[in-house]
Parts: structure tokens; sequence; C-alpha cells
């Protein structure tokens, strides 16, 4: 009987140890093709083109681990478009490392990455952007 009490006691601070923990809400990325175009929340998201992408290749030895450079097209309601660079990796000096592509009251839209990773030094052709829509906590 007291072992029974036991593992009662034993289960139940266990359960309500586990129950204080908070949970992190999963993102869910968003792939927007190179040359394509997206809406979230009547905006629309144009992955226009690559700037720059000297991002070291896996498996090789390089001096910086570069960076990509993209061009997203953004359009709002009741607004004219607007083109923005986004820089993923190293910045240079008088440059801002910058993702957020639309700002709102209650969210952001961000750039995450840009994929595919290089594998070997040239041309990638079928580039995604990866962005995500998050709440805004200003």
């Amino acid at each position: 009987m007291r072992s029974l009490i036991l593992l009662f006691i034993l289960f139940t601070t266990v359960t309500g140890q586990s129950q204080e923990e908070q949970v992190e809400v999963p993102q869910i990325a968003i792939r927007i093709p190179l040359g394509e175009t997206i809406e979230i929340d009547e905006t629309l998201i144009t992955f226009e083109r690559v700037v720059e992408d000297s991002r070291c290749p896996r498996k090789v030895q390089c001096v910086w681990a570069g960076r990509a450079r993209v061009e997203v097209v953004v359009e709002q309601e009741d607004e004219e478009a607007v083109s923005i660079e986004v820089i993923l990796g190293q910045v240079k000096q008088n440059e801002v490392a910058n993702r957020t592509i639309v700002e709102k009251d209650d969210y952001i839209i961000d750039v995450i990455n840009l994929t595919p990773y290089p594998e070997q030094p040239g041309m990638i052709e079928n580039y995604w952007l990866l962005i995500r829509k998050i709440k805004n906590d200003q």
C-alpha cells in the first residue's frame, strides 16, 4: 500500500512539473521559388532575383563564410511595390543585416534562408527563398 501511495505522489509531482514547461510553437517556413510570387494577408511577395551568392560551398575551406544577397519585391494594398534587398550571412561595412521584409502591427514577415546551399563552386539555378510570418512582439 505504501508503495502505491509513493508511486502516486511521484506521478503527480512529475506530471505537475511537466505542465509548467512552456512548449515552443513550431514555425512554418514558406518556400518561394525564384521568380515566383506568393500572397500573405493581402501582401504580394515576389522572389525577384539572387544578386549575389558567395556562400562558401560545403567541404571547401574559404577565407570567409560568404553571403547571399537577394531582392524581394513587396506589394501591399494601396501602396506601390517596394524592392527590398536582404543579406543572408556576412555584412560589409555600412551594410545593415535586416531580414524583415514586411512589418505590421501584429506580425512580421522575414527571410529565414536561401536554399539550396552551395555544394560546390558555381551557379545554382533552382533557388528557393524561405520566409516566415511571426507575431510582432513590439
